[in-house]
């Protein structure tokens, strides 16, 4: 069979193990994949589905069988909870899994949601004493994804499970979730203070408890001394301290 009519290149079957899945994945047919990056949906089958849910005829016939996918967004105490459909009648790729003589024996299916518009925004302001204030929902968003088939009549896929037990053809998987966006980081408008009046004042009393022979001395280096404490404190104040005030 022309795998172009699928709009996608073939997959040879091959043994595998398929690890980490989801309950029930030896005889569920209906085994799902999906995980969020980016902003990005991803949902794909990681087993091919049985050939009979989309062949008439020997034909592919994506119209014979309905994967009807939901997908729900956590609330934040920013956002409530949000959901979203879409079905593999219209949306997705297929591709088939043929066998060493190239027939088809089953089929894949994969598909991509842009999810980003779903994602917490905030922003980060800070404070002239340094400390933080966060502006919105700086958290994730879970996303989970149910998927279930149906047939063309709209009556559900079932199964029997491993203990006799008849199923839906039903997997909800967990898929992550989508990272919060910082939209920037606003700096408060601070008043610096590059007043040394109080250090000098301070700095010619201990002079004055000198000798009176090292008094003088101290009192021409008071105006340095604190010009280059508050420069250490505070970087833009007295930037040329360094270079007057040197040895």
């Amino acid at each position: 069979m022309n795998a172009k009519r699928y709009g996608v290149a073939k997959i040879v079957a091959v043994a595998g193990v398929l690890v980490g899945l989801v309950a029930w994945a030896a005889t569920n047919p209906l085994v799902i994949s999906a995980g969020v990056s980016e902003g990005t949906l991803s949902i794909s089958t990681t087993q091919a589905m049985p050939k009979g849910w989309f062949s008439s005829r020997n034909t592919f016939d994506r119209t014979k069988t309905d994967l009807r996918v939901t997908y729900t967004i956590g609330a934040t105490a920013c956002s409530a909870e949000a959901t979203g459909s879409l079905s593999s009648l219209t949306v997705g790729q297929f591709s088939p899994l043929q066998n060493s003589n190239g027939n088809d024996i089953g089929y894949f299916w994969n598909t991509v949601v842009d999810v980003a518009a779903y994602a917490e925004h905030y922003t980060i302001h800070v404070h002239c004493d340094g400390t933080q204030h966060v502006h919105g929902c700086n958290v994730a968003r879970p996303v989970t994804v149910t998927v279930q088939a149906f047939d063309k009549s709209g009556v559900p896929h079932t199964y029997v499970d491993d203990s006799g037990v008849t199923q839906l053809a039903l997997v909800t998987v967990d898929a992550g979730a989508i990272a919060p966006i910082l939209d920037g980081t606003i700096f408060e408008t601070c008043e610096v203070d590059c007043g040394i009046g109080q250090c000098v004042s301070a700095c010619e009393h201990a002079c004055n408890a000198l000798p009176k022979k090292d008094q003088q001395k101290c009192n021409n280096d008071c105006q340095c001394q604190c010009k280059l404490q508050k420069h250490a404190e505070i970087p833009e104040c007295h930037k040329n301290a360094p270079e007057q005030c040197a040895p």
